[in-house]
């Protein structure tokens, strides 16, 4: 099976182009659906991570082996409509089938654009696009794909396109395969929704359990980080809630977030516990106090 990187335009501390909506912030949220899409209809697809820059990307999808390169923006300077930018006419099937997909959701085409000078189309070791949404500067463009509901229809438009040029047939989905639920591979466990969807880049609610899932769609474990916040995920993937030992350490977990408690004082069940910096309870702490009677450290 084929393998596919999705990346989107600009990262952490680059916002892109910004007008009646910022570009990073669309273009991410369109390349994890699309990722998300791609991953239902059976291909390994890879996401670029959230701070990488444009070189680690592209070193990203080289170890990989993908077989194919697909990177988001929108773009700005008083147009409308999609277009994307090849490295040469040998991928002019692919710049069409693209053109395809955005046809499917009523998306105006303005032109496919040859120039190898770009990094990503110059330096990854497979056939590569940039894929230009809309202007960020024109209002209907930027109308278009405001909602979530239009960017899913757009993402499902685009792996349709992506999996048509990569000769996957769309009515044969390996994750859907067998039914709604929990499927495994080799690779982990992912859950296909009652759509024939399946959860990728998120939290999810199953069965009265909190799971997280990659961008890939596999369920994760251990110890993760989200949102700036600290969670431990059991073996069988569901969320850990209150206390957990980990590598001889004691850490609690909200009762109710299920976010790791750090650099606190907390009363559990009546009883008051100090917890260090890194989440660890703190075991025979010395405690300081000022003159005001007020606990320093």
């Amino acid at each position: 099976m084929a393998k596919v990187y999705i990346s989107a335009g600009h990262s952490s501390d680059d916002p892109g182009a910004v007008g009646y909506v910022v570009e990073r912030d669309e273009v991410w949220a369109i390349a994890n659906m699309v990722a998300e899409e791609l991953n239902a209809l059976g291909i390994t697809t890879y996401r670029d991570g959230w701070t990488y820059s444009c070189m680690e990307t592209i070193n990203d999808a080289n170890a990989k082996g993908v077989d194919l390169f697909v990177e988001y923006h929108e773009n700005a300077g008083g147009g409308q409509g999609a277009e994307c930018i090849i490295h040469n006419s040998g991928s002019q099937s692919l710049a069409n089938a693209i053109k395809a997909g955005f046809a499917e959701v009523g998306q105006n085409w303005r032109r496919t654009i040859v120039d190898p000078s770009f990094l990503v189309l110059k330096y990854t070791n497979c056939t590569a696009i940039i894929v230009e949404c809309a202007f960020v500067d024109n209002a209907t463009d930027a109308d278009k794909f405001k909602t979530d509901a239009a960017k899913r229809a757009l993402a499902k438009a685009q792996a349709r396109s992506i999996a048509g040029y990569l000769g996957v047939s769309v009515s044969s989905s390996a994750s859907t395969s067998g039914g709604t639920g929990w499927k495994q591979d080799d690779k982990g466990w992912w859950y296909v929704k009652p759509d024939g969807t399946i959860y990728a880049s998120t939290w999810a609610e199953i069965n009265g359990k909190w799971y997280l899932f990659d961008t890939n769609g596999y369920m994760k474990t251990g110890w993760q980080q989200d949102g700036g916040k600290w969670y431990y995920l059991n073996t069988d993937g569901s969320m850990q809630k209150k206390w957990v030992s980990y590598q001889d350490k004691w850490y609690y977990l909200d009762e109710i977030e299920g976010d790791m408690t750090s650099d606190e004082f907390r009363k559990i069940n009546g009883d008051w516990y100090r917890f260090n910096p890194d989440g660890t309870m703190a075991e025979k702490t010395t405690l300081k106090v000022g003159e005001d009677g007020k606990i320093t450290d």
